[in-house]
This record gives structure tokens, C-alpha cells and sequence, in this order.
């Protein structure tokens, strides 16, 4: 390691420029991956005084695998013994009650019961039904960029990124469509949950997990007495009637289903949009083969990394090469940092949309709780960005005013002004 390199890893500045990452600062949030380069000068593993941040790839997808590392990182482990110290008697009795609904959640389970959630959640999203929502989500896109056209300058995250994934996941799960203002904002403030442990934020958060939780209790009741719309819904209410999902777990499973369904690819969509003309050669390559835009997707995975980290607990003494990771210490697998480590993506920091191995990209996840969205975010993002490049291959992205939000676990683009330009139609 160099002078220079040193100098820019062990110094104060490492540190402070880490905390306000980790607590979401937009102007970090911004530039993430410059600071993950940073912090793999200093090795794959960094203890911040509650907790173990993994960079490396291979360690990354060593933690991600070891059934020794429990699930539910965020409300137990000594990272959330730290957050749970700074706060009073009341505040505590609001963090248990978001602990308790969240531990009944595919996400933040383990063991028998992960098995029979997961178990659920693959019967209900199968490759199949996924497959015949191709014509829904073509619809939909073919509609939100009819509205962008000729419009002018748009802020394209609230007109098309953000709405399209909550189109398709409300209509898979009977929800009105009028209601999507309502999900996509119960949505935003429990994904700022995610890191930015304040007391504020925590009454917030309480507060939109009531609110979100009555409402799907309401939209669940009034299911018992209709025809399901879809077999989806069938499938999960009759989980819920047959003693696979009790009431509770049913209600945590379609606000899951809600939150996690549109959440990553509204972030992939909008930051790749914003990627892809940072690195306009890129767009100009899809909009000279727009058909490529499947294949592409991979690498604005990689590249995007809609969610950052997860968090993880040992459950017993760890050895990862030379760390130690201690019984009851939390540990966060930073996605974001390896799928940018140069040991295994070359030159991490180009967008190259014909990488040979993006495939190796762990977006979501690796392991028993790989993300089982997967399919879904690939076929709503390969039809929006194949129909953007045919039809807009001119537009006009001001990266300059590229705002971004949200948390590091859920790091979102909040502001994106786009003048979509002349529409040239579908090409045969």
C-alpha cells in the first residue's frame, strides 16, 4: 500500500466520513462507492465499536452463507445494544413493538422458521406467474412513458421509476391503485429505519408500521368474503387459512410483499437511469441495441447495488480468515463494497453493460436468504430500460441535480430531472 493510499484510510477523516455514511447523510449517499474503495485499503473486515463491516467480495458471500450468523442483525447483536442504550423508557416500548412485527417477517427470520416462510413465499412467486406478468408490466411502462412525452423537463423518479414497480405489486396483492401514495410513503419512512437509528426517526417509523399494518389488516378482511382477483392472492390467503401463516404473520407478509415488491427496483431503475448517463457511452451502446437491456441488467445490479448491506448477528464465535467475530457481535455484509472489489469485477468503477461475469454480482443477496424478487426486478427493469432506449434514445438527464435519500440499507435517488425528448416510437 502506497503513502497516499494510507494516508486516506487511517486517518480521522475514515472514520467521521464512515459514521455519516452509515447514518445516511445524502451527500454520502451520493458517492458510496468512493468510500467503500476506501474502506478496502484497509482490509475485507472493519470493526466500528458495535459492529463488523465485511468489504470483500469472498467474505461477503462467506458471511451471507454461514447458517452461524442469525438473520435478525438489526434488533439484536451488539449493534442494536448500542441503539437501544440512547433510548428512554417509552422510546424502548416503541422499539419493541417495531422489533416484534418485523422478527415475524421472511427477512428477519431463521431456522424452522425461515424454512416455512420461504417455503411460502417460493409457492407464491413462481418463475411462472413472474413470466405471464410480462404483458401487465409492458402495459404499464407503455403508459407512464406515454405521459413523459413532450412533457418537457420531468422529475423522473415520482413520474416513472418509483410508480411502475408499485403498479405491478399492487395489482399482484388486490390493492387499489389509488392507494399507491399511501404505500409508497408508509414505504420511504420505514426504509429510513434502516441505519438511521434516532429517536425521531424511530417514532416515525412506529407510527408508519401502525398505520401500514391497520391498513393491510383492513385490505386482508376484506378478502374473506370475495373471489381472490389473483391466484397469488389465493395462494397467500389460503397460507393464512390453512395454519402455514398465522393472523399476524400473514399481515407482516403482505407488507413485506408491499415494501420489499417495489422498494430495490424503483432504486435500480432510477439509479441506473442516472448511471447510465454518467457514462453516456453506455446508454448510447443500449440505444444502438436496445435489445441488450436484459442481458444488461446484471451489471446495473452490480453497479447500483439498490441494497447496500443487510444485518447480520453471530449466534457463536467466528472466524473469518484473521477476524474474530465474537458471539452476540453484529455483523453487516456490505453488498455495495463487493460488488466493487477489483479482485473479482475488473475496473469496478466502469458501467460496462457487456461485462463477461456481472452474473457474479450479489445484488440480492447469496445463499439461503437470497432474495427471491430477483426475477421480478429484472423483468420490470429490462422492459422499462429497452423501452426508454427505443423510444428516447435523446434524452436529456441532468445528473447535476441527482439528489439522493433514504438510508444505507435502502439508498434511494429522491430527485432526478429528465427531459425524456422527442418520442421515436417502437421499432419492429
Amino acid at each position: 500500500m502506497s503513502t497516499a493510499e494510507l494516508s486516506t484510510t487511517t486517518d480521522g477523516s475514515f472514520e467521521h466520513d464512515l459514521a455519516r455514511l452509515l447514518a445516511g447523510d445524502p451527500d454520502s449517499l451520493g458517492s458510496v462507492f468512493t468510500m467503500w474503495d476506501r474502506a478496502r485499503l484497509l482490509g475485507p473486515t472493519h470493526w466500528t465499536g458495535t459492529r463488523h463491516l465485511i468489504f470483500g467480495y469472498d467474505e461477503v458471500k462467506s458471511i451471507l452463507n454461514d447458517s452461524r450468523l442469525g438473520n435478525n442483525g438489526f434488533y439484536v447483536g451488539t449493534d442494536a445494544e448500542y441503539v437501544r442504550s440512547t433510548l428512554t423508557a417509552d422510546e424502548l416500548e416503541l422499539y419493541w413493538e417495531v422489533a416484534d412485527f418485523e422478527s415475524k417477517q421472511l427477512g428477519r427470520s431463521d431456522g424452522a422458521d425461515h424454512t416455512r416462510l420461504r417455503d411460502i413465499a417460493r409457492r407464491t412467486f413462481t418463475p411462472r406467474r413472474i413470466a405471464l406478468l410480462r404483458e401487465s408490466v409492458t402495459t404499464y411502462a407503455d403508459d407512464l412513458l406515454d405521459s413523459v412525452a413532450g412533457a418537457g423537463v420531468v422529475e423522473a423518479v415520482s413520474a416513472v421509476t418509483h410508480v411502475l414497480p408499485l403498479m405491478v405489486i399492487v395489482d399482484l396483492l388486490g390493492v387499489p391503485q389509488q392507494d399507491r401514495a399511501l404505500i409508497r410513503d408508509w414505504s420511504c419512512r420505514l426504509g429510513r429505519w434502516r441505519g438511521n437509528n434516532t429517536p425521531e426517526i424511530l417514532r416515525d417509523t412506529h407510527t408508519a408500521m401502525t398505520e401500514f399494518r391497520d391498513y393491510v389488516r383492513t385490505i386482508l378482511e376484506s378478502k374473506r368474503t370475495v373471489e381472490p382477483e389473483t391466484d397469488l392472492i389465493a395462494a397467500l390467503m389460503g397460507a393464512g387459512d390453512g395454519g402455514r401463516l398465522d393472523a399476524e404473520e400473514l399481515v407482516a407478509f403482505y407488507v413485506m410483499l408491499l415494501l420489499a415488491g417495489h422498494e430495490t427496483t424503483t432504486n435500480l431503475m432510477g439509479i441506473g437511469l442516472l448511471e447510465l448517463h454518467r457514462q453516456p457511452e453506455q446508454w448510447r451502446g443500449l440505444c444502438a441495441d436496445p435489445s441488450s437491456a436484459r442481458a444488461g441488467i446484471d451489471e446495473l445490479l452490480r453497479f447500483v447495488s439498490p441494497v447496500q448491506y443487510v444485518g447480520r448477528v453471530a449466534l457463536e464465535t467466528i472466524h473469518l480468515g484473521e477476524t474474530v467475530i465474537e458471539e452476540g457481535q453484529s455483523v453487516l455484509p456490505i453488498i455495495g463494497s463487493a460488488n466493487h472489489d477489483p479482485k473479482v469485477f475488473e475496473n469496478p468503477e466502469q458501467l460496462d453493460l457487456g461485462r463477461a461475469n456481472a452474473r457474479e454480482q450479489i445484488a440480492f443477496g447469496y445463499g439461503p436468504h437470497f432474495c427471491l424478487g430477483q426475477q421480478l426486478a429484472q423483468l420490470e427493469a429490462s422492459i422499462v430500460f429497452r423501452k426508454l432506449a427505443t423510444r428516447f434514445p435523446d434524452m436529456r438527464v441532468d445528473v447535476s441535480q441527482a439528489r439522493f435519500g433514504g438510508s444505507l440499507g435502502l439508498r434511494a435517488l429522491e430527485h432526478l430531472p429528465v427531459d425524456f425528448g422527442p418520442d421515436h416510437g417502437e421499432s419492429d
